[in-house]
């Protein structure tokens, strides 16, 4: 038997001169937990603003028998998250070790003396969490966040063995420009104007090769919304407007379930008053790759489609990289401006009536109490003119 290959988990049965802590032996996992979830807590999509708890596991190998063992978990966030500076072992209870923040990240190194006093494989988990910030805004996003361990390997040298894994996060936009296309502007949802009898006023062409009537200046906001579509706590997005070209540019997203409201039409329109349903829909799968010698299982988006008002407006497949810069999104075949009126929202030509309670109204109330009194009076007159 070469004794140098038996797991240093059977103490028993090895020789401590030739032993070596094999990598087999030793996992190391890397999950996310989105705190606000708008899908069902799918933690690869994310969207601006949302905090996530990290969840870091492995294992200590029985260190006893080692003269200098070392046990060091580095973990790397990618821009679009900010480290929040709170990473803790939280098992087990009696580690000593050291935490220091390295860039967006840290690095966690485990006390020497406390490693010679494991005769036992023992469970880590480490806990800290991130924030999702603007700079996760880029179509789909891919956010690559890297955990390492450099672990001891050998009792009587320096040498090491590595383990590595990865979560990937994804945000998405509406109505923009698309990676990995960059000839194509996405149009998922379009704003236009009609006309008295329903036509489309001012066409304009749209880079997707379609043409709509576009209506600049609507103002919305965006709330996210449970199963039936029904509004969320407080708006999201706020201050969104449709450009000159009638798109309406939401960033950062999480998959999910939302409503659009518009909230003030162009001068010499009506505003649309009904709430608009958007859904994101988001397919995700695990994948595998082979990287400094370790293999790491992640999942990864696979592609995603946005829905308006229960028509499908876009459907886009993902093209993915280790390298998060060489991650595309490329759009499918179905495309606003062409297939009916997907997508658009309308505002018809004509004049807003005062709301009731409105300041029109208390115009028209104060007016007719002016008129009642005046008539009262009068008639009062005209009583006494009598009487004399």
């Amino acid at each position: 038997v070469d004794k140098s290959s038996i797991p240093v988990s059977d103490p028993s049965q090895y020789n401590a001169s030739t032993a070596v802590a094999k990598k087999s032996d030793l996992e190391l996992e890397k999950t996310a937990r989105d705190g606000v979830s708008n899908d069902g807590n799918f933690s690869e999509t994310v969207a601006v603003g949302d905090a996530l708890t990290f969840t870091v596991t492995t294992q200590i190998p029985p260190f006893a028998t080692y003269n200098s063992p070392s046990f060091v978990i580095t973990d790397a966030l990618s821009g679009g998250l900010t480290y929040q500076g709170d990473a803790a072992v939280i098992s087990p209870e009696d580690a000593d070790y050291t935490v220091k923040t390295v860039g967006n990240g840290y690095k966690i190194t485990f006390d020497q003396a406390y490693l010679k006093k494991t005769a036992a494989k023992t469970d880590v988990t480490i806990t800290y969490t991130a924030k999702v910030t603007n700079a996760a805004v880029s179509s789909v996003n891919h956010d690559v966040n890297t955990v390492t361990l450099d672990y001891s390997n050998n009792p009587n040298t320096n040498s090491t063995s590595k383990l590595k894994d990865r979560t990937n996060h994804y945000t998405f936009d509406i109505d923009a420009k698309l990676l990995g296309e960059n000839t194509y502007e996405a149009t998922e949802i379009v704003k236009v104007g009609i006309d008295a009898s329903s036509n489309e006023i001012t066409k304009s062409s749209l880079m997707n090769g379609g043409s709509v009537g576009a209506l600049q200046g609507a103002k919305f906001e965006l709330y996210r919304a449970d199963e039936e579509y029904n509004r969320l706590g407080d708006a999201i997005r706020t201050g969104l407007e449709s450009g000159s070209d009638g798109r309406i540019r939401i960033t950062g997203l999480d998959a999910g379930k939302y409503v659009l409201v518009e909230t003030q039409a162009p001068a010499g329109y009506i505003k649309w008053d009904k709430d608009v349903k958007i859904r994101i829909d988001a397919t995700v799968e695990q994948k595998t790759y082979v990287e400094d010698g370790c293999t790491i299982k992640t999942d990864e988006l696979i592609s995603y489609t946005v829905t308006v008002d229960d028509s499908e407006t876009a459907n886009y497949t993902i093209t993915n990289s280790s390298d998060p810069a060489a991650t595309s999104a490329n759009k499918g075949d179905t495309v606003v401006g062409i297939d009916g009126d997907k997508g658009k929202i309308k505002n018809t030509q004509g004049a807003e009536l005062p709301g009731t309670g409105g300041p029109g109204t208390t115009v028209l109330y104060f007016l007719g109490s002016m008129i009642t009194s005046f008539a009262g009076v009068g008639l009062v007159m005209r009583r006494r003119r009598n009487v004399a």
